[in-house]
């Protein structure tokens, strides 16, 4: 059955929020705004307890620590500054941590143990990975020489140990591509598709090994299982049923979760546990460790986005000028009537 029909409280978020991370407990909310691609306007999060104003922090990244700190990421030319703030009126910094030459954070973070990670790359394209305990000054950093993602085009990797799975996709038009004229771009476009293919690989000290491919339509996230090194999960659509699989980092093995009738689009909000997004077109999201799908009611408005916490379902809802949050009530064990098989 579908989640409650009515919410059970609603706020509101600045219009550009293009994703929503949420305290523990549900009670503040970090709602990411869309950046201008241009180094004079970098990303930022609107913060707050929800139903109060939210403040703007500058950020490529934040997690909330608990329900009392929030862990925020900023990069610049010199390179990437981890720092802990105080939740409340006054922001006070409870702990700071540079990393030099590190650009393009993406921060993964586990609340149980406290362990934070950012992958990022340094100037010469080489991937870099720095990882600690909110508290402590010591610091692991693992790096990927360029020469492993040189000429690759990669859409999601993650790491665990002295390993990167990164999964990468090439689109190609096949032998027309190269006979026909160029002056007929456009008839090439409208006539002919594009053939995907995504591929999976280990990078390591070993170089680099292919494990797969598919040619399938394949969408990876990183960060959504449960434990950080756990590895990505992956949904590919074969022209009826969405098809959810695991792939571990270190062996490349390829576990199978479960499958949805019909094709499963993400929103591609992160959150731990979880896949969110829209199956049958209507918004669902669904728990990883049982394979629980929930959908939101037939007559909710048109929903942007989706993200859990604390038995709460948040449905991110366009709004005019602002945009609207609806909370819903996850009862357990209350599941969809067509959960992932």
């Amino acid at each position: 059955m579908p989640v409650s029909s009515d919410p059970i409280a609603e706020f509101d978020v600045p219009s550009a929020t293009s994703r929503i991370n949420l305290s523990p407990n549900g009670q503040y909310v970090a709602a990411h705004q869309d950046a201008d691609f241009d180094d004079d306007h970098p990303s930022t999060f609107q913060v707050g307890r929800i139903g109060d104003a939210l403040a703007s922090i500058p950020a490529d990244d934040v997690a909330f620590v608990n329900d009392d700190q929030l862990l925020v990421v900023q990069s610049d030319s010199r390179g990437t500054t981890l720092k802990t703030l105080r939740l409340g009126s006054s922001r006070d910094v409870v702990w700071q941590q540079f990393v030099e030459d590190l650009s393009a954070p993406r921060l993964s973070f586990d609340g149980a143990t406290g362990r934070w990670r950012v992958l990022g790359w340094e100037g010469d394209e080489s991937i870099v990975r720095v990882e600690g305990i909110i508290g402590a000054s010591d610091v692991q950093k693992s790096r990927w020489p360029a020469a492993y993602t040189r000429g690759r085009y990669i859409d999601t990797l993650t790491t665990a140990g002295s390993e990167v799975l990164v999964v990468e996709t090439r689109y190609d038009r096949g032998l027309l591509e190269r006979v026909i004229p160029s002056r007929w771009t456009w008839t090439r476009l409208r006539l002919q598709p594009y053939n995907q293919v995504s591929r999976y690989a280990t990078l390591s000290d070993h170089g680099s090994r292919t494990f797969g491919e598919s040619r399938l339509g394949v969408d990876c996230m990183a960060d959504v299982l449960d434990a950080l090194d756990a590895g990505l999960v992956c949904s590919a659509y074969d022209g009826t049923r969405t098809h959810v699989v695991k792939i571990d980092v270190g062996s490349g093995n390829v576990e199978g979760i479960g499958f949805l009738d019909g094709h499963f689009v993400s929103d591609r909000n992160v959150v731990r546990g979880w896949l969110t997004g829209w199956a049958a077109s209507r918004p669902v999201a669904i728990r990883l460790s049982t394979g629980e799908g929930f959908h939101m009611p037939q007559r909710t408005r048109a929903v942007r986005l989706l993200s859990v916490a604390s038995q709460r379902l948040y449905a991110v809802t366009p709004g005019g000028s602002h945009v609207v949050v609806r909370v819903f009530r996850l009862a357990p064990g209350q599941s969809t009537t067509s959960p992932i098989h």
